[in-house]
């Protein structure tokens, strides 16, 4: 896989009911290959699924290295997955799916800027997975719109969509702050 030129798969995306792994393994082909570009292997998230599977960063590559297909890469993985129960792999999922990154921090500027270019009117796009996702141009499935904090004070309340003039826009922007 050649990650200077595609993107690795959605962390979203599940190999034998887990998610991450595929982009992990995706990941892990373009280590191995040198073709990696921007994409960091064995970064904190592949760490987290593979501290899930009981694994590390050089078995996963070396099970990369010696398959011959996905299927193996497959059975791999199936094999890290043998002493977890259905509900560890579920639970391990929705805790994952639930990330959020603290958006104020530098190092997510460009995924604040990417949710802003491509998805300006969704206010639910602020767990990692989502955030990766716009910044590589998939859809993202819709979340439950989320109000501001009990304790945050909004200037004026946002008008409903309905109310809000043809060709503008009402955002909440991820640092929670209302804007129009």
């Amino acid at each position: 896989m050649d990650l200077t030129k595609a993107y690795p798969r959605s962390g979203r995306e599940k190999i034998a009911g887990l998610m991450m792994i595929g982009r992990s393994v995706d990941k892990a082909r373009a280590h191995l290959t040198g073709t990696l570009g921007e994409y960091i292997y064995d970064c904190p998230m592949d760490r987290r699924v593979f501290d899930f599977l009981g694994t590390n960063a050089e078995e996963v590559a070396g099970a990369v290295r010696q398959a011959d297909d996905d299927e193996q890469v497959v059975a791999f993985v199936w094999a890290k997955l043998a002493d977890k129960t259905t509900e560890a792999v579920e639970a391990w999922n929705a805790a994952f799916m639930a990330i959020e990154p603290d958006l104020s921090r530098p190092a997510y500027a460009d995924a604040v800027a990417a949710v802003q270019r491509r998805a300006p009117h969704r206010t639910d796009i602020t767990h990692w997975v989502d955030l990766i996702d716009v910044e590589e141009g998939r859809p993202i499935p819709r979340r439950a719109q989320r109000p501001p904090p009990a304790d945050h004070q909004l200037s004026s309340p946002p008008a409903p969509l309905h109310q809000v003039e043809r060709g503008a826009s009402l955002v909440v922007d991820l640092s929670g702050a209302w804007a129009r």
